[in-house]
């Protein structure tokens, strides 16, 4: 989808709830896109999120008490009224217009138990999934350090949006469905370019002084012009990024690779330690850390500006997380098969993306061209005291794949 579609989904969705003169939200305040759309990480299908900003004005019920407040302050039942207006102004809007493709098609989905209460529905003009949600400045903050980070070097938008079209494309992608979310499987990449050797990406935690979402702490947007200052400083001392010779095939090569074996060490350690390693970000390495133990969770990979996040908690189930790592034991299968020139790299997506899919991406034609010679692929070091299975977290040593490279 075009850009004007999600910008036409923000303007009609500000015109529903701020002008129905009947509606039960009197005053919405600011309708605010934030997410994979802000951080320039979407792909062509990706959901559009949206959360209303500022002071609200609404009443709770159809005879219910007057209500204002400012989004920053509601608590979550406050939000979940302020929602339950908004799914009752939706097809008021829709009998008033009279047009049979109004905001929504079929129903209003309304997700009251998440952590985050949201109601999702699909925008009947563009086709597009849209999750409306209320005062989202901690996700808006890290989508816009999202997009600062990917700003940086080309390659990292366009693996983002290869991993994510994969993930789609075998049924691994949705928090919803007890699967990966959108933004884990960016965190997972991002994880994944900072521990190339050299790195891609610096470790988030050299552009800040201390973790910016922290205990609850309100997010400060300033912070994040702040860390866009170091993150540039670095790339012009040529300390990342720059010094990375490798090409977009061969790192959607090394992330199947790496993420297939540290996935199976979760999943496979019999003595407890591999839940005490969790995927940083915020250090750009694995570390040791038993701040979640307790939690029960099947994945560990650490949100960078709140440590005692993982934005992989939605993976519930050992069977729906098993049917992640299969996933990615069958791509780094495919990649080390058939990843040896040309032809083979062609073969290789073709399977893992299906050739509508990959091309729909807009990456694929940054993986097609000819050979070069092969580029070193640094290991995995895991910590102290890990048992031998998470030995097969290490990267072959290297490995020759078709590329395209920009100069």
């Amino acid at each position: 989808m075009a850009w004007q579609d999600r910008e036409s989904v923000l303007q009609r969705m500000e015109e529903v709830l701020n002008g129905i003169v009947y509606s039960r939200v009197e005053s919405v305040g600011t309708v605010v896109p934030f997410g994979s759309w802000v951080a320039g990480l979407h792909t062509p299908a990706g959901d559009v999120d949206l959360s209303l900003e500022g002071t609200l004005s609404w009443r709770a019920g159809l005879f219910g008490q007057h209500s204002t407040g400012d989004a920053k302050y509601l608590t979550k039942a406050e939000k979940i009224d302020v929602l339950k207006a908004c799914c009752r102004a939706l097809p008021q809007y829709v009998m008033r217009r009279l047009l049979s493709e109004g905001i929504p098609r079929g129903r209003v989905e309304c997700v009251w138990t998440a952590r985050i209460p949201i109601i999702k529905f699909t925008d009947a003009e563009t086709g597009l999934h849209v999750d409306l949600s209320v005062d989202g400045r901690a996700p808006l903050f890290r989508s816009t350090l999202l997009g600062q980070l990917q700003r940086l070097d080309w390659r990292v938008g366009a693996l983002v949006r290869l991993v994510k079209q994969w993930a789609s494309a075998v049924g691994i992608s949705g928090a919803a469905d007890g699967m990966l979310s959108s933004h884990a499987l960016t965190l997972m990449v991002i994880w994944h370019l900072q521990m190339r050797v050299p790195a891609v990406l610096p470790p988030v935690g050299e552009s800040f002084d201390s973790r910016p979402l922290e205990a609850g702490a309100d997010p400060d947007m300033p912070l994040v012009q702040q860390s866009c200052r170091r993150l540039y400083s670095m790339r012009t001392l040529g300390t990342f990024s720059c010094v990375n010779g490798e090409t977009l095939a061969e790192l959607l090569f090394s992330f199947f690779s790496a993420w297939r074996g540290l996935l199976e060490a979760w999943l496979e350690d019999e003595s407890g330690q591999a839940r005490f390693v969790r995927a940083s970000i915020w250090h750009g390495g694995l570390c040791m850390d038993d701040g979640w133990r307790g939690r029960g969770y099947l994945f560990a990979i650490e949100e960078p500006t709140d440590a005692m996040d993982n934005v992989a908690r939605s993976v519930r189930s050992v069977q729906a997380a098993r049917r992640i790592a299969a996933a990615f034991r069958q791509a780094d299968h495919c990649m080390t098969q058939e990843a040896c020139d040309q032809q083979g790299v062609a073969e290789a997506l073709r399977q893992l993306f299906g050739e509508d899919a990959c091309r729909s991406s807009g990456a694929l034609g940054e993986l097609e061209s000819g050979t070069k010679p092969p580029v070193r692929m640094g290991s995995v070091f895991l910590t102290h005291g890990m048992v031998s299975k998470l030995s097969r977290v290490s990267m072959p040593e290297s490995a020759v794949v078709g590329h395209t490279r920009r100069r």
